[in-house]
C-alpha cells in the first residue's frame, strides 16, 4: 500500500521510484548551502533588498525539504497508510506553499515590488488558482514555470548589462530551474521526463552555488 500511495506522488517510471528521493535529498542539502551562501552575502552588503532574496532561498529549501521527507516517508513505509497519506499531504502541501512564496518573494525582489501588500495579493492569486484547479499537480508546476520565467528573463537582462561570469551562472541556473518545471510539467504525459527534470534541477542548484561562490571570491 505504501508503494501505491507512492506512484502516487511519483509521476516518472516505477522504477525511478526512491532514487528521486535521493536527487531531492541532494538538491535539499545544495539549496541550503545557496541560502547560506545568499545570506552570507546579503550580512556583507547589509541591503534589506538581498534579505529577501536569502529569505526567498530559505523558503525554497525548507519547501524541498518537506518534500524530500514525503517521498523518504513513504518509499521507506515509516508508518501506516493512513498515516503516511497525511505526511503525503502535508509534505506536498508544504512544498506547494513554501515554493511559490519563495518564487513570489524573489520575483517582487527582482522587479523591485516594496509593497507588502502587493507580494500578499500576488501569492493568494497564485495559491487561489492552485487550489479552485482541477490538477494540484499541473497548476503547481505552470505557476512555478510561469515564475521562474520571470526570474529567469531578469537575471538574463542584468547578465547583459554587468557582462560578469558570476551575473552569466545566475541566469543559467534560472534557466536550468525554468527547464525543470517543465519537464515536471510534462510528466503527465511523458513519465521518462520526471528523470530528467530531477537532473536538471540538481543542475541549476549546482550552478547556482557555484555562482554565488564566485561572487564571494570577490
Amino acid at each position: 500500500m505504501g508503494y501505491d500511495l507512492g506512484l502516487v506522488a511519483l509521476q516518472g517510471p516505477k522504477w525511478f521510484f526512491g532514487i528521486d528521493s535521493v536527487f531531492e535529498l541532494a538538491g535539499t542539502i545544495i539549496l541550503f548551502m545557496v541560502f547560506l551562501m545568499s545570506y552570507k552575502s546579503y550580512k556583507l552588503v547589509n541591503m534589506q533588498r538581498y534579505k529577501y532574496y536569502s529569505i526567498a532561498f530559505f523558503g525554497l529549501t525548507l519547501g524541498h525539504l518537506s518534500r524530500t521527507i514525503a517521498n523518504f516517508a513513504i518509499h521507506q513505509q515509516w508508518f501506516g497508510i493512513s498515516t503516511l497519506a497525511k505526511v503525503f499531504l502535508a509534505g506536498y502541501g508544504l512544498h506547494i506553499g513554501l515554493t511559490l512564496a519563495a518564487l513570489v518573494l524573489l520575483i517582487a525582489w527582482a522587479f523591485e515590488i516594496k509593497e507588502k501588500k502587493i507580494f500578499c495579493v500576488l501569492l493568494l492569486l497564485v495559491l487561489a488558482m492552485i487550489f479552485v484547479s482541477s490538477s494540484y499537480y499541473l497548476a503547481f508546476y505552470w505557476s512555478a514555470f510561469v515564475m521562474f520565467a520571470f526570474v529567469t528573463w531578469f537575471f538574463f537582462k542584468n547578465a547583459r548589462k554587468k557582462k560578469a561570469m558570476a551575473s552569466k551562472l545566475v541566469a543559467l541556473a534560472f534557466l536550468l530551474l525554468t527547464i525543470t518545471q517543465a519537464l515536471f510539467f510534462g510528466t503527465t504525459t511523458l513519465p521518462e521526463l520526471y528523470m530528467g527534470a530531477h537532473i536538471t534541477q540538481i543542475l541549476g542548484f549546482l550552478v547556482l552555488f557555484i555562482a554565488l561562490v564566485k561572487v564571494q571570491r570577490k
